[in-house]
């Protein structure tokens, strides 16, 4: 998780950064708008797709998986968090910020929604306005005009700002701002999405600029009329409208020539720009070999007591869910040709991967059924944390949780297990009807 976020908003980072120094002051604002929707959806969906270059480098990572029953190579799991206690609030702060973005943006929908049904409305050139109490400038959403009715029935509204409303609306500005808003959501940590919210509303502010004085107002009287609209922006951050902190940058770009040579050669740059970022992401897993071969020996080479039998039950931090369920048995074999297998409750492990993080091992893997017939722990995920100092002493005291094998799963359940190395006598070749897990070969 912390791997995907962190190319995430390293991805948004360097598209954005593109688009201010190299794209912004172009017109070309059709391309420029696809660009900023574009730059979004890649640098979320980019680092999460499995790229097939990954596959054959797969092969000599000490991280892979092998399982000699199916012969399949599995894909590497990366641990997610120096520790499990901070993942836990991690999670926690994630979880909280993101309820309180999503709750402000369905508020605003809600009170733009609020605002259609409360206000009279009637209707220009085919398009529903809604007469508002307040002294607003006009905007839009979806396919709504919101304006101020003492200013509307007292014809103080030019045509030229009603206009620019209605090409907001004929060009699905909307779409463009929801998304926006979904994406700051998701990643509500990363400040750049507030600069890149704000340049897609100002590239609106161009795209409606430049069709209503192509099809409606000459330039000279258009101008006039945005210098003239001077009144209190009550626009909501969802909405289309004009906005007077923009004026002069939209006057200058009314007035600016296009260079056609020099917007083709940066639209041509943004392509191989792309096609590095996505080229950096299977590069890194080549990068970070070296690093995990080290790491992974290293756990064997500085814990020989690593090896054994370990077992132990395990408890839920949560009472009532530690009441319903009861004790999970434990049971995790490490053998000295380093094969891993093991069971957890009702389920066994498979596609283990190990490693060492700040605090501890940490052991990933996926389960062939729920630990136990409870429904509440119906989990296909669990992750458990060594501590390294008890590990010589033969006893191990670890946390544990199991959860749905996603990026994010806010039910999941957490809980702590002391396990005792019970037997240093391993026999790989006997597979007990459990699937041996080699971690390396």
């Amino acid at each position: 998780m912390a791997e995907y976020v962190t190319k995430v908003v390293l991805c948004q980072v360097i598209l954005f950064l593109f688009y201010h120094f190299f794209l912004a002051q172009e017109k070309m604002h059709q391309f420029n708008r696809f660009y900023l929707i574009f730059a979004l959806l890649f640098s979320v969906i980019i680092p999460m797709m499995k790229i097939p270059a990954y596959f054959p480098t797969a092969l000599d990572l000490t991280s892979m998986i092998y399982s000699e029953e199916s012969s399949s190579v599995q894909q590497p799991i990366v641990a997610e968090t120096p520790s499990f206690h901070f993942s836990k609030w991690l999670i926690l702060i994630y979880v909280i910020a993101f309820l309180f973005f999503a709750f402000r943006m369905i508020r605003n929908l809600f009170r733009i929604n609020l605002i259609s049904m409360r206000y009279k409305k009637t209707y220009y050139k085919g398009y529903e306005l809604i007469l508002t109490e307040n002294r607003i400038l006009p905007y839009s959403f979806l396919n709504r005009i919101f304006v101020s009715r003492e200013d509307y029935e007292s014809g103080r509204i030019s045509k030229g700002l009603l206009m620019h409303e209605i090409y907001h609306i004929r060009q699905n500005h909307s779409v463009d701002l929801i998304i926006a808003e979904i994406i700051q959501v998701l990643f509500w940590f990363n400040p750049i999405l507030i600069l890149h919210k704000r340049a897609i509303r100002l590239n609106h502010e161009y795209l409606a600029d430049n069709a209503v004085i192509k099809n409606q107002v000459k330039l000279c009287d258009y101008q006039k009329i945005l210098v003239d609209a001077v009144s209190t922006n009550n626009l909501l951050p969802i909405t289309s409208g004009f906005s007077a902190t923009w004026t002069k940058k939209r006057l200058l770009m009314m007035t600016k020539e296009r260079a056609i040579f020099s917007s083709t050669l940066k639209i041509i740059l943004a392509i191989p720009m792309l096609f590095l970022i996505t080229a950096s992401y299977i590069f890194s897993t080549e990068t970070n070999k070296s690093k995990t071969e080290r790491e992974f020996n290293a756990i064997f080479e500085d814990y020989p007591n690593f090896y054994g039998i370990w077992e132990g039950s395990g408890t839920f931090f949560n009472c009532s869910l530690n009441k319903d369920v009861g004790e999970i048995p434990f049971q995790i074999i490490i053998n000295r040709d380093k094969t891993i297998k093991g069971t957890v409750g009702d389920a066994t492990l498979y596609d283990v991967s190990i490693r060492k993080v700040r605090y501890g091992i940490e052991f990933e893997a996926l389960l062939t059924q729920p630990v136990s017939d409870n429904e509440i722990v119906n989990k296909d995920h669990i992750i458990i944390l060594w501590g390294l100092p008890e590990i010589e002493e033969n006893k191990v005291d670890a946390d544990f949780h199991l959860q749905k094998n996603f990026f994010l799963d806010p039910f999941l359940n957490a809980g702590g297990v002391i396990m005792m190395k019970t037997d240093d006598k391993l026999h790989p070749q006997d597979n007990n009807n459990t699937e041996i897990l080699n971690i390396y070969k």
